[in-house]
């Protein structure tokens, strides 16, 4: 089955179509620190603010209100979880989403063109850290807006400026990527319990995998792992030996191991989610190495038409209704603590461990060389 696939019919054409002049938007500051008050009715329950910030933030509503309209490139809020998110959204607040979906690398390119035209389309962007970073760079993101849930960080995971102490990208949930299996082609006893396992001859042209052309999650998983070494300095060269067939991206590695078209793919669990709730013959994988952890980012787009609604977006989505949503949509491990995972037993692995900011940047500097995807050369 294609990815979910709604790509920019023609750049001109929607920088056209979006030619108006926006409406005035309100000054959205920084985050700041905010002296205690007792806590205040809203969307974000448990957040403590003071009178002058809540009412600095029932500006920023009304504005977002009035612009009526947001426009987001979505890499990781699609799918089910990323629908349910738009119309709880627009349900609370009257405000309509449009969602350009795609991956990151298309993104950056369309980026760094309407950044280049003086003409930037959508208002905010969700995607791989890896990505985001890379976008970060090329200087169209804007800081993150002084959001009320940041006022609640004892309710989540992680810090929400983890991987971006400059507080321009803002935490989103996690994705854990790894081997999984088709339980009906694959026995126990032959399921690989270490990533040298995938390198047996008994996998030799049957191994799902993602573009790394095209995909973040082989960098994110795989060089931490050999950074460390956990696996051997000539993993990828020998991984590039076991004539891996690559696929666009990786809901379509988790279709190909779910239907038994392989039996082995190198899957992310949120997309298996999708067919092991189906009752399909899937099971993630733990490996002795351990498994990584790779959370998802947004930001708000420099020069976005609608400023306010793309804060009061991202405020939504880390509210716990918006946690919710997508904890039920994509069957995950929520980023708050308060609610609740819907992860499927067969997905559960142990050993994760989230990549840090410095795996991060090293997995950045590999992708943008190019080095890997000129080392794996595969068919």
């Amino acid at each position: 089955m294609k990815s979910n696939k709604c790509y920019l019919a023609s750049l001109a054409f929607l920088l056209i179509a979006l030619g108006a002049c926006a409406p005035s938007a309100v000054s959205i500051q920084s985050p700041t620190p905010a002296a205690p008050t007792p806590p205040q009715a809203s969307l974000t329950s448990a957040a403590t603010v003071t009178s002058a910030e809540d009412v600095a933030w029932a500006k920023v509503v009304a504005a977002a209100k009035k612009e009526g309209k947001l426009i987001r490139y979505g890499g990781a809020l699609t799918g089910d979880w990323g629908n349910s998110l738009d119309q709880g959204f627009e349900q609370r607040y009257g405000i309509k989403v449009e969602t350009i979906a795609g991956r990151g690398v298309e993104f950056v390119e369309r980026l760094k063109t309407e950044k280049r035209m003086g003409q930037m389309v959508a208002d905010m962007w969700d995607g791989s850290s890896l990505f985001g970073l890379t976008i970060k760079k090329d200087g169209v993101m804007a800081r993150a807006p002084d959001l009320p849930v940041f006022k609640e960080q004892d309710v989540f995971r992680f810090d929400l400026f983890i991987l971006d102490p400059e507080k321009t990208l803002v935490l989103l949930p996690c994705n854990v990527t790894g081997w999984a299996v088709n339980t009906k082609l694959v026995k126990p006893e032959d399921e690989p319990a270490s990533y040298s396992d995938a390198l047996r001859p008994q996998w030799t042209g049957k191994i799902a995998f993602p573009d790394p052309k095209l995909v973040s999650s082989p960098y994110m998983t795989l060089l931490p792992l050999m950074n460390k070494g956990l696996v051997g300095k000539d993993y990828i060269d020998r991984l590039g030996k076991q004539k891996l067939s690559l696929f666009r991206g990786s809901l379509e590695v988790a279709r190909a191991v779910a239907t038994g078209e392989y039996p082995l793919g190198l899957a992310t669990d949120s997309f298996l989610a999708q067919f092991a709730t189906e009752g399909a013959p899937v099971k993630a994988l733990s490996m002795k190495e351990g498994t990584m952890g790779s959370c998802n980012l947004m930001a708000r787009i420099d020069g976005g038409r609608n400023p306010n609604a793309a804060a009061l977006y991202m405020n939504y989505v880390l509210t716990q209704e918006g946690q919710e949503r997508y904890a039920v949509g994509r069957k995950a491990i929520p980023l708050r603590k308060d609610v609740p995972s819907h992860q499927p037993a067969a997905l559960q692995v142990t050993g994760v461990r989230p990549i840090t900011a410095e795996e991060l940047n090293e997995a950045q500097d590999v992708f943008i060389k190019g080095l890997w995807v000129d080392r794996l050369s595969v068919k």
